[in-house]
């Protein structure tokens, strides 16, 4: 898609929706195939959602909304600068004034000008700030969607019974999608595996590394027959 033609910017425009929860709108703008991802999207929040059904099947759609905002979340939600994007988060600078630091910078140079004033050609007037405020990122974070999925998945995990095999499926995917760059957030799934999940497999094996592990279960295994990880 050519960046900036007319395809490229209706794309734009729906990611954005998509963040605002206008759905309906995003569907204005997005493409044939855009539009059949974010129906399933959709339609598994309402299930999740649906008080009408059972706590384990409101679950397992949460949890299926999860692995689409995980793995498709990029093409629906992602922003096309930062903090999703390689490019600066020029919105956050200018509402915070300090340029921050991505996550996976290294450089020790981008290291040392972060989180320092920057002095704008153009200054920042109050009515900016209240428009940047009012349309930032929820998780003004790197890759943002994943943050967003695993929320999804605890709330899945919240519905489900202790020492399910699910339950420790989903807490251990989830904790695995954020470990690599949010070992503190990651820890939280640990946390609730040790303290819900001991007597599964899962936990067994979690609680003797001390740690998330490299395993798979029942729900994940079938959402990657659906949806393989990247």
């Amino acid at each position: 898609m050519q960046r900036f033609s007319p395809e490229f910017l209706r794309d734009l425009v729906a990611r954005r929706m998509v963040r605002e929860d206008d759905y309906q709108t995003a569907k204005e703008f997005f493409s044939p195939e855009k539009i059949k991802m974010l129906d399933a999207y959709t339609s598994a929040l309402a299930a999740g959602a649906d008080a009408s059904k059972s706590k384990q099947e409101q679950a397992r759609a949460l949890f299926h909304a999860a692995w689409i905002a995980r793995y498709q979340g990029m093409e629906l939600m992602g922003t096309e600068s930062g903090p999703d994007g390689g490019a600066g988060d020029l919105a956050m600078e200018r509402l915070t004034g300090k340029r921050p630091l991505t996550e996976d910078a290294e450089d020790p140079v981008d290291a040392g000008y972060a989180n320092k004033p920057i002095q704008f050609t153009l200054p920042v007037t109050k009515e900016e700030k209240q428009r940047l405020q009012a349309t930032k990122l929820v998780v003004e974070r790197r890759y943002h969607y994943r943050h967003v999925a695993a929320g999804l998945a605890w709330k899945a995990a919240a519905l489900l019974p202790d020492n399910s095999p699910e339950t420790a499926d989903v807490l251990n995917t989830a904790g695995n999608w954020l470990k690599a760059k949010h070992e503190k957030q990651a820890d939280r799934f640990y946390q609730a595996i040790e303290r819900r999940c001991p007597l599964t497999e899962t936990g067994r094996q979690a609680v003797a590394k001390h740690w998330l592990v490299n395993a798979t279960g029942p729900w994940s295994d079938a959402e990657a027959k659906l949806l393989p990880p990247e």
